[in-house]
């Protein structure tokens, strides 16, 4: 929470010293609502998305979220609770390096939980217990037969949950302007791990006897899912307001699960007899039950999208996004029991296991299907709004699982003043989880379940530029109240535009191009309301040709917009 306040304290005294207006940049997706990515300009979601949007970023770039904000703390877990993860941890890092006419990004990003989970279990004394997260206590009293007994129960629920994704970024401007390519390649990796544990040691004495019992559980399901893709992309203007991009690849996909539950049981020779048995030493063994999948496949992905702009302050988006992943491995199980010592004093038998396996195969299918819309209503405020319809399949021999949404987002940027955007959005989800069984196979006798929910969700955001190469954004607090769901990221910009190497006298072909370069830039800046860059352009045309009376005419037209717009 220090980290917090002090980072929010950090940015009212700095922008207290600068005041320059915020640029649609990236992250500002976030604020607005993660639902409309795709369907809003977002530098960093647009290149994400296909990676020759990349070659729209203006010189270096350099992203990071600045620290973990995301929630909670790191404390012990405790019990009892249906909290928010203790532990929450989000790492983003990443950046645009331009060379020649290709530009070349890299994008870093973590993320891990730590949540407690509930766990029920009988104890030897044969009562249910229930735990959350962490627990531990001390039993002690007498039975019915007038005998002392203590037991000591410490058990342990926990989910663990990581995702990363290291992605590479390629963009190539070819001279024929009205197309682009670009390359990316993917690694992505989720892993999950839910761990239940229980030691159980149960004492029991007499005046003239004791003995004890002991009783260690563990069961622990693992899963880890990893994707590599590959592929090409490229986009085609058709005229100034509507081009279409796309991108095909490659996705090579893999699946381990496994689900490990063990039982180690130890019993005297007292507490045996004490039911009225006749053993003559002490029993020790061991029961398990393992299984575990591992599969891998080869599908595709293809993606594209659809720009249109109907007017200047009037833009249309629309998006398709589709893979089809088949993978195929083994089913393994091996479960039975070890026994060391069986209480009766003879050599204990031969462990008893059942082992088998079989092949496996699972169909994933995804699919994507977006329209949105953003419309500058004033020189303030800007609307987005959207639909979605969102489709994902996993079948398997003896199930099938259909996801459907339908999505209905909603947002707004309000520039407050020249130095400070206000974000906020809103989107409606409504589902539908269908499920079916075929047990063995047999598609006669099916056990299906159909579930439909609907949920509104709220996000808000905010964008300061501290400097001219400095952009805080407030990503996403769901809260305006709890800190500590708050999100911060940062943008770090480098330009190279207006760079002279040594004093090379250029040609008038060069003079000529470098003129047409920033002449084109100014008014990109210009109709995007960057009065400052647009000047700052029009003044580098200055520097080559004082004389060039268009930048003079634009220069003072900039600032008069300027003046209506901020009372400058």
């Amino acid at each position: 929470m220090r980290k917090i306040f002090a980072g929010m304290i950090f940015c009212l005294l700095v922008t207290s010293l600068f005041a320059i207006e915020p640029e649609e940049v990236s992250f500002r997706i976030k604020g607005i609502h993660e639902d409309l990515a795709g369907l809003v300009r977002d530098e960093y979601t647009d290149m994400m998305f296909l990676p020759y949007y990349i070659l729209d970023i203006e010189g270096y770039r350099l992203y990071t979220n600045l620290s973990n904000l995301t929630s909670g703390n790191e404390t012990a877990l405790s019990d009892g609770g249906f909290s928010s993860p203790v532990v929450d941890n989000e790492y983003l890092i990443g950046g645009v390096v331009p060379f020649r006419r290709t530009k070349i990004g890299f994008i870093f990003n973590d993320y891990g939980s730590l949540t407690p989970e509930t766990f029920s279990f009988w104890d030897q004394a044969g009562n249910f217990q229930t735990i959350t997260g962490e627990h531990k206590e001390v039993y002690t009293g007498t039975d019915w037969l007038g005998r002392g007994y203590r037991e000591e129960i410490s058990a342990k629920s926990e989910l663990e949950i990581s995702s990363g994704t290291i992605c590479f970024l390629f963009g190539f401007q070819p001279r024929d302007k009205t197309k682009r390519v670009g390359f990316v390649f993917e690694y992505k990796k989720d892993e999950g791990v839910s761990s239940k544990s229980y030691y159980d040691s149960y004492f029991l004495w007499s005046a003239d006897s004791s003995t004890y019992s002991i009783k260690n559980y563990n069961k622990s399901e693992k899963y880890s899912e990893s994707y590599i893709t590959l592929a090409p992309a490229g986009e085609f203007q058709v005229n100034p307001d509507f081009t279409i991009g796309g991108m095909f690849g490659v996705i090579l996909g893999k699946i381990e699960t496994s689900d490990n539950e063990t039982t180690d049981n130890y019993q005297s020779k007292e507490f045996l007899n004490q039911f009225g048995g006749t053993y003559t030493s002490e029993k020790d063994w061991t029961d398990f039950d393992n299984e575990s999948v591992d599969l891998d496949g080869t599908g595709f992905g293809l993606r594209i999208l659809g720009k249109y702009s109907l007017e200047k302050d009037l833009i249309f988006r629309g998006i398709f996004d589709y893979s089809s992943l088949p993978l195929e491995g083994v089913y393994t199980i091996n479960k039975g029991s070890v026994t060391r010592k069986n209480g009766y004093g003879k050599n204990p038998p031969d462990p008893v296991e059942e082992s088998s396996s079989e092949k496996v195969s699972i169909d994933k299918e995804n699919m994507l299907l977006g329209f949105g819309f953003e419309r500058r209503l004033n020189k303030k405020l800007l609307l987005v709004m959207g639909i979605k319809y969102e489709y994902s399949e996993i079948n398997y021999k003896t199930y099938l699982e259909k996801n459907k949404s339908l999505i209905f987002p909603v947002g707004l940027e309000y520039k407050l003043n020249k130095w400070f955007v206000f974000r906020l959005g809103v989107s409606h989800r409504i589902s539908t989880v269908e499920e079916r069984e075929f047990p063995e196979g047999d598609e006669y006798s099916v056990d299906s379940s159909i579930t439909k929910t609907r949920s509104t969700n709220f996000s808000f955001g905010a964008g300061i530029k501290l400097t001219e190469n400095f952009q805080i954004d407030l990503l996403n607090f769901g809260t305006l109240i709890d800190m500590s769901q708050w999100q911060i990221s940062a943008v770090f910009k480098f330009t190279t535009i207006g760079v002279k190497k040594g004093k090379k006298e250029l040609s008038p072909e060069e003079i000529s191009a470098l003129k047409k370069k920033y002449w084109k830039k100014a008014v990109k800046e210009y109709n995007r309301e960057n009065f400052d860059k647009a000047i700052y352009y029009w003044e580098k045309i200055l520097e080559i040709d004082p004389n060039h009376k268009a930048s003079l005419r634009r220069i003072e037209k900039a600032k008069e917009k300027k003046r209506e717009l901020w009372g400058e």
